[in-house]
């Protein structure tokens, strides 16, 4: 089991921006971990699931996954349903 990773990217005079990384997500699993901190979340942003990162994409933007894209989706979806 893979432990989350944290990291703080900056500070602003009210909010802190963080990156948490984790390889399996429950319902509203990153929430409950920061109010665990007792801090609050005001916004979730994920930017990679699995091989597909959003790097380049604007809010409401989207493309097609490439073959390479969905064969590694595919690779990945088996190695799961294999356990």
């Amino acid at each position: 089991m893979m432990v989350p990773r944290f990291r703080r990217i900056r500070d602003s005079a009210k909010f802190t921006f963080w990156q948490l990384v984790i390889m399996e997500g429950r319902n509203r699993q990153v929430r409950r971990m920061i109010e665990g901190l007792d801090a609050k979340v005001l916004k979730l942003v994920r930017v990679r699931l699995g091989p597909l990162m959003l790097e380049g994409l604007r809010v409401g933007e989207w493309r097609d996954l490439t073959a390479a894209e969905v064969a590694q989706l595919r690779k990945g979806a088996s190695i799961k349903g294999r356990s």
